[in-house]
């Protein structure tokens, strides 16, 4: 339902995470047509959690400090209503979760190998640079490590141009001990699961088992509970991918398998090694790869999702807090048909562009103070 939040009307809940929301909006301080943008927002339910709204702040910090066509930015970040949120631009698209769905559903051609090597390889390159980031103040390395790589948070544009999102657990300490909890067991390494220190090799395994997981067309670890997943995922035990896809090229097992050993010693050096690797690869696999089929397959996959959030934006763009509350009873109304048909809401992933490197150096001071503030006093005061 619509809400007017602080200077945003908040549109259409598209998502709702363990700690965060996060809705389609309108910047009501920018009067032109490009005043779409994404809101993240705590849950109101962990307003007054210390360690969450830490969390969000780490969330948010790792973000402004990079800049990256492949990775999402923050352009916005601060406390309304006693509720922490940050405000990234709208992008359409979808995760390779929902894509891969979505092409089931309607009959089409699966990706191939190489496209899948080319999507992996993307995002290597872009992890590659969060892990070498520095902070935009300082200019010391942030040492971040994602910790939550799955087929959720890789998304292709409808350019079909790759996208790594949602840094919402990710650490900035170097060896940081993991709690053992955090992420999805499925692409978990085995130190990550264990709760051990961690570095950038758990994001290499955590790539390297999705990957696994496209090229087999199943789950890594065929598990019937949580329990046992976890167990598996602290084991590393690893089918072979040759004997489950004879056909696939030696070569790129052997690619998989790297990222997958069970020592991260033996996996590859870092993100770029990897990138390498895959490029490589694809290379000599498919010499004139391009990206047509992609744009294509995500254009269709889409394309319930344009129509829908289109009609949402027109029908809310001329909302004030006087006619809102009759919106959102018509609203209420049309979601009652809607499911009473077995229908139901689609909804899409988010990325964000960048912004200006001064005001990215201004947030994320902004961030800093509250996180110092946070550990003196309550976050609302802060």
């Amino acid at each position: 339902m619509v809400e007017i939040f602080g200077h945003y009307q908040l549109i259409e809940k598209i998502a709702e995470g363990g700690m965060a929301e996060i809705y389609l909006a309108r910047d009501l301080s920018i009067k032109s047509n490009e005043n779409i943008v994404v809101i993240k927002r705590i849950l109101k339910k962990f307003d007054d959690s210390e360690r969450l709204s830490n969390l969000f702040m780490n969330e948010a910090k790792i973000n402004m400090n990079m800049l990256h066509q492949s990775i999402i930015s923050v352009s916005d970040f601060g406390l309304i209503n006693n509720r922490f949120f940050m405000t990234m631009n709208f992008v359409e698209g979808l995760n390779l979760h929902q894509l891969l769905k979505k092409i089931k559903d309607l009959y089409l051609e699966k990706p191939n190998y190489n496209d899948f090597v080319y999507i992996i390889a993307e995002a290597a390159k872009a992890l590659h640079y969060a892990h070498n980031c520095k902070d935009i103040n300082t200019n010391k390395k942030l040492n971040i490590v994602h910790k939550d790589i799955s087929p959720d948070n890789i998304m292709l544009n409808l350019d079909g141009k790759v996208k790594v999102i949602d840094f919402g657990i990710a650490s900035l300490k170097e060896n940081e001990k993991s709690n053992g909890k955090d992420g999805k067991f499925s692409y978990m390494s085995p130190e990550q699961a264990k709760g051990k220190k961690l570095d950038n090799k758990t994001d290499i395994f955590s790539l390297g088992s999705v990957l696994w997981e496209f090229l087999a067309e199943r789950k890594l670890y065929k598990c019937r509970t949580v329990e046992e997943v976890k167990e598996f995922a602290r084991r590393a035990s690893i089918p072979d991918l040759k004997k489950i896809k004879p056909n696939l090229p030696t070569k790129l097992i052997s690619i998989v398998n790297k990222c997958l050993e069970k020592n991260p010693e033996n996996r590859y050096t870092d993100m770029k090694e990897l990138y390498k690797e895959l490029s490589s690869f694809l290379q000599k696999s498919s010499p004139d790869y391009n990206l047509r089929k992609m744009k294509i397959l995500v254009k269709t996959c889409y394309y319930e999702q344009n129509i829908y959030y289109s009609s949402l934006i027109e029908q809310t763009k001329n909302l004030d807090e006087s006619n809102i509350i009759d919106f959102n009873k018509r609203r209420q109304e049309q979601l009652g048909l809607e499911k009473s048909y077995g229908l139901t809401n689609v909804k899409t992933q988010i990325v964000t562009n960048t912004i200006d490197l001064e005001e990215r150096k201004k947030l994320v001071n902004r961030i800093t103070e509250f996180k110092d503030l946070n550990k003196k006093k309550d976050p609302k005061e802060a």
